[in-house]
């Protein structure tokens, strides 16, 4: 009898032994994704957080500004804004680099950008900054141009600024194709990377995987949420300490990283707060599921009253 019972539970405990396994190997197979996946999440976000506005603000727009002079260029466009009629003050080539680094300003051509960013994400080519554009973003800093023309800007006025604006550039040569061809560079890697569309998209794919692993464990909370907690835990160790380590040590990104120095800069810092944000976060989580896990096992463990 006894050795009945005890090959039969034997049978059940292989049973569940073979039932477990697959079930330990699925979970962390999909933490070890869910920490890849949020650590790109991560990097995706440090770059849409600057954008393209970290970009202009560490630029030298002036020294472009007088290297472009050379062919007149430059002077021709600071001649046509002088020349505008509603322009009650004499603008330089420093003004204007003043007037783009300006944080509402980096916004719209942000904004601009996003534009382009989705389109060539969706294949359209053609597509290219508009007049109506412009007008939307003059209305949107209109204390800034304010500022710059000395002059409050009507909506006639917003209109003629877009129209000289075309006129100067041609937004048709602006296009993405047209972009391509005259710099003779493939966008599709910055672009992508400066599109939202990835940044959501790589954001949702991470909830629903930590959405997946909790609900294997879902008959357990406590170990449930600790075995959330876990990944996003890591992936913010990670971020965090690639952070540390780039800022400590920038020839690790190239030798192009340590010439563009202040680009580099505040991306590392980004990515070393957003890690220490996961960190803590999932810290947090696996204190409060091992706090629970305690709870439940005290109130369990209780002798039943008479």
């Amino acid at each position: 009898m006894y050795r009945i019972r005890s090959r039969k539970s034997r049978k059940h405990y292989k049973q569940q032994s073979s039932q477990f396994k697959p079930g330990i190997f699925i979970s962390i197979l999909l933490s070890v994704i869910a920490v890849i996946s949020i650590c790109a999440f991560t990097v995706l976000l440090v770059i849409r957080s600057l954008g393209v506005g970290h970009i202009i603000r560490n630029t030298d727009i002036l020294g472009i500004l007088e290297d472009a002079s050379m062919g007149e260029h430059s002077y021709y466009i600071v001649d046509q804004i002088n020349g505008l009629p509603f322009s009650e003050t004499e603008v330089t080539l420093y003004d204007i680099e003043e007037f783009i680094k300006r944080e509402p300003v980096t916004d719209e051509i942000n904004r601009i950008v996003d534009g382009y960013t989705t389109a060539f994400i969706l294949g359209n080519l053609d597509h290219h900054v508009t007049q109506n554009d412009v007008v939307v973003a003059a209305r949107n800093i209109e204390p800034e141009l304010h500022d710059f023309f000395d002059h409050r800007m009507t909506e006639d006025d917003f209109h003629y600024l877009a129209q000289t604006l075309d006129d100067i550039l041609d937004f048709r040569s602006l296009s993405i194709e047209g972009l391509m061809l005259d710099f003779d560079v493939d966008m599709t890697i910055p672009l992508i990377l400066l599109s939202p569309v990835l940044l959501w998209a790589v954001g949702v794919f991470s909830a629903l995987l930590l959405a997946i692993i909790f609900l294997l464990r879902k008959r357990n909370i406590p170990i449930a949420s600790l075995s959330v907690g876990i990944p996003i835990a890591v992936s913010g160790l990670i971020s965090f300490v690639a952070g540390l380590y780039a800022a400590a040590n920038p020839e690790v990104l190239g030798e192009a990283a340590i010439r563009f120095s202040r680009f580099i800069e505040d991306p590392v810092q980004l990515l070393t707060q957003y890690g220490m944000i996961l960190a803590i976060a999932g810290v947090v989580i696996i204190i409060a599921s091992l706090v629970i896990k305690i709870v439940v096992g005290r109130s369990g463990s209780k002798p039943p009253s008479p």
